[in-house]
């Protein structure tokens, strides 16, 4: 053994993992000195997590880590991550150039990791945001390809200890089905032996002994104790768990103090076992552990039901499907994952579509329940659109995919699931600013009420103590709002509404100016062309019409449609698309075709939207040649959602990029107190930004990409059901149905929840402060306790769940 081996003893724990080093440690480098390693691997891992000036992990994590893989695990590991095909079903391309990949991280155990994972990944060139979820053991990665690839973070992760895996469609559904069996197990465990020391515990309670028959009440004394400890220790280890990892962490959790009430009643128990006389506690404890796993339980099937929602959504997509080879009429079958848009598909009576397409040729009865809630099957023909985990139910479409699987609203929602989840764990943090300082309140109280009663002997003060610790168990209060929260999300989603932000939920409630786009939010986003004014003689009407629709058909603005179905169009080289507009070169000339300036237009013309084509100049200038007005219709239920808001006490207002006389022209036919046209991005930001400054509340709704800041910086974003990307990452709620209806709904749902997380709340801290008093004075025995504490968490529970079928 060399000199610095000889530092470390054989049986000292790797610093990384907290295996036993062996005969032959390795040391690792660090700023406190060389520590124990029992690998290369794990040195390395020291040592790279040191240079990154990640250190302080080792004093935050609380578990002693785990084994390390050998060389040939770690190569066969990052094998995946060097596959392109496996990879595509991964990887998305962003609006902004960005790329995006989700992974699975094996070896997960606290915030720590969260911590140092997100830290350490965040300090590679390129990388631009991570998001890990501790619940699921998602990651999601926004990075610049040029700079980083797959491969590259999946070292990373390995170097600081981790595992990064694909995700599957079937591990996050398994893992959270193994977690609620397993607490069905200490459930039912903690049932039995409760009911069982409950038997042997009454005839004690009665006097069915007297002191000749002394022999036999120690016996049931003894088989009380044999049938509950399996319920203290086994069905309670989550506890005793929960406890050791957050005294580690040097923090407070309510774990802590039905640990310590369980360790003490248990062992006061014993005592008093063994000596034949005093208080034995076992049913009290085993029906407390009962109690509280009801809790448990309750919230685990809620995870469950979570993770089988998520991948029912997951499921809905089809593993194959069947392309049609270019310039040939053979078709093949190939992964989903590799469809491109623009392909050609065929899907079968009784299949699934893999992505959002438009139908070429065929019709068919489709089932699209699971994306729009209506069971009824609905016929799609030819130019018709089709959603993504739809079923063909009768018939044969060909369709042409417009974009790939990750781009469907199937992959949208199972995005926004997953935020919707990050969000909400939140809610846990605001409970848990107010647990350490209560617990640590309970904690000092149960010692006050040991030493007030100290002159009634150990015995009585234990048990007046004990009685304290349960009854103050702060369950109800730590699950008061995630809780509510989670039944109001579900009551949303029955509706068609998808809450990505729970908090946003919560803020609706309170707004009090609503801020619309208007093409596509309060309009259908369907254009139809009113007028065409030609304007430059020098060139035919016919050849203008011709390169407004050649510009137009590759543009993704809701007006390209109606322009493009004028005439044939021209072949357009050079095509750019910006916010602005669209601009080619067509017929020797380059054109642009974006809204139409305000000296082009008189107060004559129609009310409707106003877009010019441009012609390039030899000097740069532009020349206005041709003059389209289009029109675009309300939604049917615009001006009933918006009255109802009013009724509501929210005040509506109207910011569209379209020309004035449009914008005042929709405001008319609704309710809206204020309505600007013309407006820029900039300008709409900076209205809301100002209307938050005079201390309203705004809610914006939009759909487009230049609605994406407002909806950021609005104190409630939603999202219409055809969102462009942006607009949807932006926005905390999404609409998966066009049904503006539901703002007004929405927000009426937020005060029931606000209703319940008050009355949640109320009572966790009414019952406590009721209770209390009597603990202290020991008047409420440990077993009513029990039953008090669970009653309360149940209450709430209840309460809580009444939201899901609000009405």
């Amino acid at each position: 053994m060399n000199a610095p081996d000889a530092l470390f003893t054989t049986d000292a724990p790797c610093w990384h993992c907290g295996t036993p080093v062996g005969a032959q440690p390795v040391p690792a480098k660090t700023p406190e000195g060389p520590q124990p390693a029992c690998c290369h691997g794990c040195a390395a891992a020291i040592e790279g997590i040191h240079q990154l000036g990640l250190g302080d992990y080792y004093r935050f994590r609380t578990d002693a880590g785990r084994p390390p893989d050998t060389e040939a695990r770690d190569d066969q590991a990052l094998a995946p991550f060097t596959v392109p095909e496996l990879l595509a079903g991964f990887i998305e391309t962003q609006e902004n150039g960005q790329t995006r990949l989700t992974l699975r991280i094996e070896g997960l155990h606290c915030a720590a990791c969260v911590w140092l994972i997100e830290h350490g990944l965040t300090a590679l060139p390129g990388v631009e945001a991570v998001r890990l979820n501790l619940a699921s053991a998602r990651l999601t990665v926004t990075y610049d390809a040029q700079q980083v690839t797959p491969l590259t973070l999946a070292r990373r992760l390995r170097q600081l200890g981790y595992r990064a895996c694909l995700p599957t469609r079937e591990g996050r559904v398994l893992q959270a089905r193994a977690a609620y069996r397993q607490m069905l197990r200490r459930l039912l465990v903690a049932g039995l032996c409760s009911m069982q020391a409950m038997m042997y515990s009454t005839a004690l309670y009665v006097g069915t002994f007297d002191d000749v028959e002394a022999v036999y009440a120690q016996l049931f004394r003894l088989t009380s104790f044999i049938v509950a400890t399996p319920a203290i220790f086994y069905s309670g280890w989550p506890f005793f768990s929960g406890a050791w990892y957050a005294l580690r962490a040097r923090t407070l959790t309510m774990d802590v103090p039905v640990a310590l009430a369980l360790a003490l009643a248990w062992t006061g128990s014993v005592v008093a076992l063994v000596r034949g006389v005093g208080h034995i506690y076992f049913e009290s404890l085993a029906m407390f552990v009962f109690f509280l796993l009801i809790s448990r339980w309750l919230e685990q099937r809620q995870k469950l039901r979570s993770a089988e929602a998520h991948s029912q959504l997951s499921d809905s997509l089809p593993a194959v499907a069947r392309r049609k080879i270019a310039d040939t009429d053979t078709w093949q079958t190939i992964a989903s994952h590799l469809i491109n848009p623009g392909d050609c598909l065929s899907v079968q009576q009784g299949e699934l579509i893999p992505v959002d397409a438009t139908v070429t040729d065929g019709e068919a009865l489709v089932e699209e329940a699971l994306l729009t809630g209506e069971a009824v099957p609905v016929k799609r023909v030819a130019g018709e659109a089709v959603l993504a985990g739809a079923r063909v139910l009768e018939g044969h479409l060909v369709m042409q995919a417009q974009g790939s699987v990750r781009d469907s609203m199937v992959a949208r929602l199972g995005q926004l699931l997953d935020i919707s989840e990050a969000e909400e764990s939140r809610l846990h943090l605001y409970a848990r600013h107010i647990v350490p300082w209560f617990i640590g309140g309970v904690l000092g109280l149960a010692v006050f009420t040991l030493w007030w009663h100290r002159d009634a002997g150990l015995d009585l003060g234990l048990q007046y103590a004990l009685a304290v610790l349960v009854v103050t168990c702060p369950c109800a209060l730590a699950l008061a709002a995630p809780l509510a929260v989670s039944a109001a999300r579900s009551r949303a989603l029955a509706e068609g509404v998808l809450i990505a932000r729970p908090m946003q939920l919560l803020a609706l409630a309170e707004v009090d100016r609503a801020v619309f786009d208007k093409t596509g939010t309060l309009t259908e986003g369907r254009f139809s062309v009113q007028a065409v004014r030609h304007l430059d003689e020098r060139w035919p009407e016919h050849t203008l019409l011709g390169v407004a629709a050649g510009l137009e058909r590759h543009a993704s603005h809701p007006l390209a449609k109606a322009i493009a179905a004028l005439a044939p169009p021209v072949p357009v080289d050079a095509f750019t698309q910006v916010r602005q507009g669209v601009s080619g070169i067509a017929a020797g000339e380059t054109w642009a075709l974006r809204a139409a300036s305000a000296a082009l237009l008189s107060e004559q013309d129609p009310a409707g939207t106003a877009v010019a084509l441009y012609r390039q100049n030899a000097d740069a200038s532009e020349t206005p040649v041709m003059l389209f007005f289009l029109a675009d219709c309300l939604r049917p239920d615009a001006a009933e959602a918006l009255q109802k808001l009013h009724q509501q006490g929210i005040t509506t207002m109207l910011a569209s990029g379209d020309r004035d006389a449009a914008v005042q022209h929709v405001a008319a036919q609704l309710p809206i107190s204020d309505a600007r046209g013309a407006q820029t991005p900039e300008q709409k930001l900076a209205w809301i930004t100002e209307l938050q400054r005079l201390g309203h509340r705004v809610l914006m709704t939009g759909d487009g990409i230049n609605d994406a800041r407002s909806l950021a910086a609005a104190d409630c974003a939603i999202a219409m059901a055809d969102s462009s990307a942006l607009a949807r990452d932006a926005a905390g709620i999404y609409l998966l149905r066009q049904n503006l209806l539901a703002l007004p709904w929405l927000q009426r749902l937020s005060c029931a929840t606000h209703r319940t997380l008050r009355v949640n709340i109320a009572w966790a801290l009414g019952y406590n402060l009721l209770a209390i008093p009597f603990a202290v004075a020991g008047l409420i025995p440990p077993w009513l306790a029990a039953i008090g504490m669970s009653a309360s968490s149940l209450l709430v529970s209840w309460n809580a769940g009444r939201l899901r079928s609000w009405k």
